[in-house]
């Protein structure tokens, strides 16, 4: 009867050390993808920029009255695919929600994506190897949000669902 008493102790405080080390890897994890992005504490602002849409026309990034989030992807990545669409669930009314490819061979590998996803085309831009130096992009996708002034106040890299972004708009700035 005894040896039960203690191994429920033990098997309380064995699951509270696993649930620990799962928190420290996924801390770590994620820290490690986002090491070569742009910090998001305020300290760095984005210039004003112009993209050019898919319908040729072209767009400011920044919202005056809004924050702006900015959704990287590349047409070959299978995470963006199953991903791209948690951006259009949120309230343009909220946030300025653009999207822009990098990492893409021409404009109709682009126009496959979109369709093959079936994602808003409105606010798909196309990015340049600029973009993604001035963006410091090394991996799809890759999130930030800017407030209205183009500062980084959030960022992430990787899936997101719809849920975890709107988390991640509601503690940015």
């Amino acid at each position: 009867m005894e040896t039960n008493k203690t191994s429920k102790p033990r098997s309380l405080r064995k699951s509270l050390i696993e649930i620990f080390v799962f928190i420290v890897l996924l801390v770590a994890i994620v820290w490690y993808q986002q090491r070569d992005m742009l910090v998001a504490d305020g300290t760095v602002t984005i210039p004003e920029h112009q993209f050019v849409s898919l319908d040729g026309r072209t767009q400011p990034l920044l919202d005056n009255d809004k924050p702006t989030l900015v959704y990287f992807f590349a047409p070959w990545c299978k995470v963006c695919f199953w991903s791209i669409n948690n951006v259009d669930e949120l309230d343009v009314e909220q946030v300025n929600v653009i999207k822009i490819a990098l990492s893409f061979q021409n404009l109709e590998e682009v126009e496959r994506f979109v369709q093959e996803t079936g994602t808003k085309r409105s606010n798909v831009l196309l990015g340049t190897r600029s973009t993604a130096d001035t963006f410091q992009i090394s991996a799809f996708p890759s999130v930030y949000i800017l407030d209205n002034q183009g500062v980084v106040v959030g960022r992430s890299v990787g899936y997101s669902t719809e849920f975890g972004i709107k988390v991640k708009l509601a503690f940015a700035g």
